[in-house]
């Protein structure tokens, strides 16, 4: 089962970020705001390409309703996805930080039910883009690794 993405595209989107290398790649972490989530990310996956499970709405279920009970104190782990187009990074006077410009969806590696929680949690709950949040609206963390 697939989680329907909005068509409207925000893309470009950028964000302040730490760039790391691991065995020689780049990855990237940064932080996402929960409304930018179901503009960043693709779940249309051809079974024979697909890396992960396939989704279970009713864990998906579980996630957009621990988040709507525990909107202001909640813990979710990093997510883990990538992107076949290399992203565009800004050095900001340090080789590790900068400001990294996404152009194209982001493919799920580790997270595709948290990532679809938050999007059903925003379905479900109507959250509005001028609610205040404060910082407890943000994704923690997301690693792109554009070589896979």
């Amino acid at each position: 089962m697939y989680i329907k993405v909005p068509k409207t595209e925000i893309l470009p989107k950028s964000f302040h970020c730490n760039r790391r290398f691991q065995a020689g790649r780049e990855f990237y972490s940064f932080m996402i705001d929960f409304r930018d989530v179901p503009y960043l990310f693709d779940f249309k996956l051809d079974d024979d390409k697909r890396a992960q499970r396939k989704l279970n709405m009713t864990r998906v279920n579980k996630i957009a309703r621990y988040l709507s009970d525990n909107n202001t104190d909640f813990v979710l782990p990093a997510v883990t996805a990538s992107i076949n187009v290399l992203p565009e990074f800004e050095e900001n006077g340090h080789m590790t930080a900068g400001v990294l410009t996404i152009k194209k969806r982001m493919f799920t590696h580790d997270g595709q039910h948290r990532i679809a929680g938050i999007i059903q949690f925003l379905r479900d709950f109507k959250y509005k883009q001028s609610h205040p949040r404060k910082n407890s609206w943000y994704l923690k963390r997301v690693s792109i690794d554009h070589a896979i």
